[in-house]
This record gives structure tokens, C-alpha cells and sequence, in this order.
């Protein structure tokens, strides 16, 4: 964390082959905003943790809420 906008299929097969007990996942909390990631959208995040439910543990971060909402 912070999430990142990413290639689905390309992280998911990464995180296969750690093979993790748990990711979490959380948003960027930066309150300066003096930089900017580029974040995914609430489709393909919804997308991705439902993937990554398949193989192990989520633990969400509060402040995806701001993303995930």
C-alpha cells in the first residue's frame, strides 16, 4: 500500500507466486498532496480484491473507503 493503478493479471500472477498469508490494501493517504499516484478505478479494484479473495486473506485499509466508496 498505497494502491497503485496496475495491470490485473500481471499483479495477480505476481502475487500467486508469492503465494502471501494476507495483502492489504489501502489507499494513498498523502494529505499534502505533493505528489499524485495514479490510483485504480472502484470497478477494477473491486475486481482485484475479489481475484485475490481466491488464493488468500484481505485485510482493507480504512482510507480506501475514499477510492472503494
Amino acid at each position: 500500500e498505497p494502491i497503485f493503478d496496475f495491470d490485473t493479471k500481471e499483479f495477480v500472477e505476481i502475487l500467486q507466486l508469492i503465494n502471501p498469508e494476507w495483502v492489504n490494501i489501502g489507499a494513498d493517504s498523502n494529505t499534502k498532496k505533493d505528489y499524485i499516484f495514479p490510483e485504480p478505478s472502484k470497478e477494477k479494484l473491486d475486481d482485484f480484491i475479489a481475484t485475490l479473495k481466491c488464493f488468500t486473506k484481505i485485510k482493507i485499509k480504512d482510507n480506501l473507503k475514499r477510492i472503494n466508496n
